[in-house]
């Protein structure tokens, strides 16, 4: 009987840490494109396709869609600026 209630409890445990990884961690591409332009702004795009596992196009197809919705927006030279999170 001791096995069952191990198990029971090591389920609770694994769900319990599960929900709380969840909570923390950001759930869509967008949100983890904003959580790495405010650590780091002078992150290029060629950086976060490699952290992020996409392509340079796939985060110029989000850059740009959080641009136009004015969730962001880059400051100063193409090669030297930074982005700015304003929302």
């Amino acid at each position: 009987m001791v096995a069952g209630s191990e198990a029971t409890t090591q389920e609770t445990t694994q769900e319990t840490t599960q929900e709380t990884t969840q909570e923390n961690a950001p759930e869509t591409v967008r949100e983890k494109i904003l959580l790495k332009l405010r650590r780091r702004p002078t992150t290029t795009r060629f950086e976060l396709a490699r952290e992020l596992g996409l392509t340079p196009e796939g985060i110029k197809y989000h850059l740009n869609k959080l641009r136009t919705e004015g969730v962001v927006r880059h400051m100063g030279p193409t090669k030297s600026g930074r982005w700015e999170v304003l929302k």
